[in-house]
């Protein structure tokens, strides 16, 4: 349970296994080297007395006396000869017993040299036929063999002087990977002093960049981004919380006054259904507001279903025409439309999208002028352009026209058939909703708003 919870303990773990393995494997190249030293070694001695041997018996006389065999070997320390023709032993030196003939013929299929043990004594040989032209000994099985204890001893010792570097090796690298992994470390617990600092009441707290490991740097340079768009939402949160709280005491407000007015004296009958009408406007204009911030809560959690059939767009913007040319021709406004195009999208939305930013511009069109609805296509997008002309909109009041309740007018006061705010929130909404989005560009008197919808 420690081991997964400490990344620094499981470093400090891999980084010693990943060393104790390179060192054993180094330790068995090293070792197998060392001893297949000593085989050559043993293999140039064992050639030597190989000719050593051939040219005493090819320079000896066999009638069963190989006394000049065993003085000529005595003279070679450590060398034992064995001599048989192929029904017994004619000679063997050193009194040892010499490997079976099928252990032999096994070993020798892998390589020209053997090795025995016999007692506490451990040989290697070889072993070569002779053929002379004697009667007796036609042909000859000579085994020649040397004594390798002091090998073996010095191949044990070092086997243990191997496994004890091994493991102080992964003793040591335990240490040194728990410290160097303990520094590389570092950088994370400065960000995370760094984060502990991030508050309710301080969200604008930064991670740290400069003087980070790059990949660490990555890492804060990310959690960055991500606490500028909570701070973002926080604060879009906290004015929208403040906004509904202001946009709500003012009917409440009215409905109270008004209430405690009509029951502070005895009134008539007209007079309480004139209240009852004035309150019955404030309760239309809260459930107005209510149901729009439902709406949007509701597209910022992707809650909303959205149905696909096919809009012919220019046949909506006829039909919005017919709604608002009675209130157009009051104010001697101008109705135009241009261009057509077919989508797949949700007809109810798109209608509200489109009537919101229509009754947006005959509110801030200029009597006498015209409002001029395009309709175009470029590749997959379809953009729908609402053109009118009157106030030019304040370029600081540009980025915040889609916020939640922001009115570009301040002092302008809403009467019971204007909305508070939520319009053009819930266009851009309804907009994203179809893959596209709502910009506005305003200059000179005319103000251009732009709705793109992806075609599907």
């Amino acid at each position: 349970m420690i081991l997964r919870r400490s990344l620094t303990l499981r470093l400090t773990c891999f980084f010693s296994i990943a060393t104790m393995i390179v060192i054993t494997g180094l330790s068995w190249f090293i070792n197998n080297a060392v001893e297949n030293h000593f085989i050559d070694q043993d293999r140039i001695l064992l050639n030597n007395k190989t000719h050593v041997v051939k040219s005493v018996i090819l320079a000896g006389n066999f009638n069963n006396d190989f006394s000049k065999i065993a003085n000529e070997v005595d003279k070679h320390n450590g060398l034992i000869v064995n001599i048989k023709n192929p029904q017994t032993t004619v000679y063997s030196s050193g009194g040892i017993q010499f490997p079976s003939d099928t252990l032999l013929a096994k070993q020798l299929k892998q390589d020209d040299l053997f090795q025995w043990q016999d007692n506490q004594n451990l040989y290697r040989g070889k072993q070569f036929d002779l053929t002379l032209g004697d009667a007796e000994h036609s042909l000859l099985i000579v085994t020649i063999a040397i004594n390798i204890n002091h090998h073996q001893q010095f191949l044990i010792s070092f086997e243990k002087t191997l496994v004890k570097f091994i493991v102080l090796s992964g003793l040591l690298s335990g240490v040194f990977g728990w410290f160097v992994t303990r520094q590389g470390l570092r950088p994370l617990e400065i960000l995370k002093e760094h984060a502990r600092l991030v508050s309710m009441k301080d969200i604008e707290q930064r991670m740290p960049v400069e003087k980070l490991p790059i990949e660490i740097a990555g890492l804060s340079i990310t959690l960055n981004n991500m606490l500028e768009r909570l701070e973002h939402a926080f604060n879009r949160l906290s004015d929208f919380s403040s906004d509904i709280a202001h946009e709500l005491r003012t009917p409440v407000n009215n409905l109270m006054t008004q209430t405690q007015v009509c029951l502070s004296q005895p009134r008539t009958v007209d007079e309480c259904l004139a209240i009852l009408v004035s309150n019955s406007e404030e309760f239309e204009r809260l459930a107005r507001m209510i149901s729009d911030m439902l709406f949007l809560a509701k597209s910022d959690n992707e809650l909303i279903l959205v149905s696909a059939e096919d809009i012919a767009l220019e046949q909506e913007i006829a039909n919005l025409f017919e709604f608002y040319d009675a209130l157009a021709e009051e104010r001697e406004i101008k109705l135009k439309s241009q261009g057509q195009a077919t989508i797949k999208g949700d007809r109810l939305m798109l209608r509200r999208a489109f009537s919101n930013l229509i009754s947006n511009a005959m509110r801030h069109s200029l009597a006498g002028s015209d409002i001029t609805i395009s309709i175009s296509t470029v590749k997959d997008i379809v953009t729908v352009a609402i053109e009118n002309y009157g106030d030019t909109i304040s370029p600081d009041d540009v980025p915040h026209l889609f916020d939640r309740f922001y009115r570009a007018d301040k002092s302008r006061t809403h009467n019971k058939h204007e909305g508070v705010g939520l319009g053009l929130a819930i266009t851009q909404s309804i907009a994203k909703m179809h893959g596209g989005d709502v910009r506005v560009c305003s200059a000179n008197g005319r103000t251009l708003f732009s709705f793109t919808i992806k075609c599907k």
